[in-house]
């Protein structure tokens, strides 16, 4: 049977219709998968969106993709090639502004340990620089930082992230990351201690250097709560601003802070329990 006029104009207009929607279901679908973490499966999938379709939003969704994976994957190289594609060939959007900070910040990262990997990029870069001044291993050959204000260097690249990124789980991740640096650790026999425990270990907390530090530190957690009051970094870094005042047995400072973790709305958690029991059975 010999199709009818009608039904070859009705085909046409149907392909014509569908053709347009099939890159862009196709991309959706690689993001699917990189979301899920079918990553060679968003690869194959972006890939071949990619050679199948010249339409040019398409091409940078695509390539935007393709950079965060490689990005991810530590094969740095195959994103800046990605990104400097885009910075050429898309300029006026706002992806080629952001590939091409991308290039310049990576081009200064070569001496700095493996990433974190936010969901911005760029955000990614600054949490890398940050990294280092937190205690991050980097690769030979090492740099002297012997006597100078890690913090505060750390806080810096951090604050890039909070500032440009305002609202986004990066922003909620560096207030926090900015809170632990000037908190620091108790260190180890292979690691010295860092931030506001170091100078428990030196002098007990006594001093100028101690209580800038905790300010410092209160600080981004009040920041914190404030543009995230969810946030799961909260509690864990209220109970440790206690737990730095606990160790200098300073009841008085440290029982606010409990508080906060201890009369949280909402069912227990590790933190908030704990917090109880240590109000409870406090130790001077």
């Amino acid at each position: 049977m010999r199709p009818t006029t009608h039904s070859i104009l009705s085909s046409l207009l149907l392909l014509a219709t569908l053709a347009p929607t099939l890159p862009a279901q196709d991309t959706e679908k690689a993001e699917m998968f990189y979301k899920h973490g079918l990553v060679e499966d968003a690869k194959r999938t972006a890939i071949q969106t990619l050679f199948a379709n010249t339409e040019a939003a398409t091409q940078l969704r695509i390539k935007t993709l393709l950079a965060r994976i490689a990005a991810d994957e530590q094969r740095i190289d195959h994103a800046v090639e990605l990104w400097q594609d885009i910075a050429k060939n898309h300029k006026g959007t706002a992806e080629a502004k952001t590939a091409a900070l991308l290039v310049e910040q990576w081009s200064t990262l070569t001496l700095v340990g493996t990433p974190r990997a936010p969901e911005n990029q760029l955000a990614a870069t600054y949490f890398a620089a940050a990294q280092f001044w937190m205690g991050g291993t980097p690769q030979q050959p090492r740099l002297d930082t012997s006597w100078l204000h890690t913090e505060e260097a750390a806080e810096f690249w951090l604050r890039k992230v909070v500032t440009g990124f305002p609202g986004t789980p990066a922003a909620a991740d560096a207030l926090a990351a900015i809170a632990r640096a000037w908190l620091g650790n108790e260190g180890d026999a292979g690691t010295p201690a860092r931030g506001a425990w170091a100078t428990v270990a030196k002098t007990q907390g006594r001093g100028a250097e101690f209580e800038i530090k905790m300010a410092k530190a209160e600080q981004a957690v009040t920041e914190l709560k404030a543009a995230f009051p969810k946030s799961p970094h909260l509690l864990p870094l209220q109970f440790l601003i206690a737990q730095v005042y606990w160790v200098r047995s300073d009841r008085e400072r440290a029982q606010p802070w409990l508080l906060k973790c201890a009369e949280t709305e909402g069912p227990d958690t590790f933190w908030s329990h704990l917090a109880r029991l240590r109000l409870q059975n406090w130790k001077s």
